[in-house]
């Protein structure tokens, strides 16, 4: 199969794999409640403390909590999965 004969992209500037990376970050952004365990994309495990808005309250140690952007969430992750 040669390049011309590929469906061009659903859109201009993205891709398929692009598109389904931004949707599932989407929707991961909007499951993130209190309670959670999350990776962070710098790899740091921590606990969702709060959500306001763009931003999430993570407790990193007991009694440490620091404040990331939503989109800095990787992954939510089982409490199996955790080291």
């Amino acid at each position: 199969m040669r390049y011309r004969d590929c469906p061009p992209p659903a859109s201009p500037h993205e891709n398929l794999g692009q598109q389904r990376r931004k949707q599932q970050a989407q929707q991961q952004a909007n499951t993130l409640a209190p309670g959670a365990r999350v990776r962070t994309t710098a790899g740091m495990y921590a606990t969702v403390v709060e959500v306001d808005g763009d931003d999430v309250v993570l407790e990193v140690a007991p009694g440490v909590e620091v404040r990331y952007m939503k989109r800095a969430v990787m992954d939510v992750v089982s409490p199996g999965d955790v080291e």
